[in-house]
């Protein structure tokens, strides 16, 4: 069992049957702590200074590896999303690791598009200018502001969102088109971010980014805070029309069926311990993505104490326990 930087195929809300990237891998590195992070682990280290983490001969090695080993898997991937422990912006390889995923997209004439999830507090350095040249797709998640954006996403002290958007507006127009702002709708005690004066505030902010287009999104697997509760139905629709009615093109990144067959040829188990490392996966999830088989590899991790089992909304998870047991494991396992 391997660790590795690639990880999925995931079926994505917003992006369809994606595969990811993570540049970054173990342990979690990022600027800001979300209650709402599907790596269910808090950032011990919150940082946002880059150093080369994962290089792109590894990125290169595991992408190929998946091409070969499921190639009708990879001709149906739809984009190709570069996330994983924490922001990719961290690595100062990402840019080469988007060249070199870019190449062997034309090698195997793929049509998939490359979708970066950032902070966006790096955005302004020289160096990152390649990849916003060569992604298709930029999100950057803002969620709320003031004291609500200090708890859902407490971000390091010294990282004001006036920052953040200064940054956004030093991008180049004709590369800031490729941006989306993504809003991550939830309710935690008695607050919820998808209150009117609170998104008047939030959409105060975004009009000085220039960003037109947004995903709008609630969370739907438990994080590391499982106090935390998606915000649904009608209130989502409200929002959604209240964001659009002040001028902004919205996508709504909600659950659709999926009906396309997935035969993964991997080793069942290291897949699924990868995928889990980066996203809790429920039951129906799994077997989707890994049919019944998968479903029985999970609950070998389960009973080799490298995944737990959690009841979160009336449904059964399976997440990857981030301890140092299972860290190790991986990496004596698979360098």
């Amino acid at each position: 069992m391997r660790l590795r930087t690639i990880y999925g195929p995931h079926i994505s809300r917003c992006f369809g049957l994606s595969l990811g990237i993570d540049p970054l891998l173990i342990p979690k590195k990022c600027p800001y702590d979300c209650i709402y992070c599907p790596l269910s682990v808090r950032t011990v280290n919150k940082t946002y200074s880059p150093k080369i983490i994962v290089t792109k001969d590894k990125v290169v090695s595991d992408l190929k590896y998946f091409i070969g080993t499921n190639p009708d898997v990879f001709r149906n991937i739809e984009h190709f999303m570069i996330w994983g422990m924490g922001d990719p912006l961290l690595n100062y390889h990402t840019p080469l690791i988007i060249e070199e995923i870019r190449k062997i997209l034309a090698d195997e004439k793929s049509s998939a598009k490359i979708v970066l999830r950032t902070t966006g507090y790096l955005l302004d350095e020289k160096w990152v200018y390649p990849i916003l040249e060569k992604t298709d797709y930029i999100v950057i998640p803002i969620d709320a502001v003031g004291e609500l954006r200090q708890i859902i996403n407490n971000p390091l002290e010294n990282l004001k969102l006036n920052q953040l958007i200064q940054k956004i507006k030093s991008v180049p127009r004709v590369l800031r088109n490729k941006f989306y702002i993504e809003i991550n709708l939830l309710r935690y005690n008695e607050l919820r971010n998808s209150d009117p004066e609170i998104l008047d505030e939030l959409l105060s902010y975004l009009s000085m980014t220039g960003i037109s287009k947004i995903f709008l999104k609630t969370i739907n697997r438990p994080s590391w805070n499982t106090r935390i509760k998606p915000v649904r139905g009608k209130v989502f629709e409200k929002t959604k029309e209240y964001i659009e009615n002040n001028g902004y093109k919205v996508f709504t990144c909600i659950e659709r069926p999926f009906e396309k067959n997935i035969p993964i040829k991997s080793n069942l188990e290291e897949a699924i311990i990868n995928h889990l490392l980066r996203k809790p996966l429920s039951n129906d999830e799994i077997r989707k993505i890994y049919g019944i088989r998968g479903i029985i590899s999970a609950e070998k991790l389960v009973e080799a104490n490298l995944v737990e089992k959690i009841n979160w909304l009336n449904k059964i998870y399976f997440r990857a326990r981030h301890s140092l047991d299972l860290y190790n494991y991986l990496l004596e396992i698979g360098g």
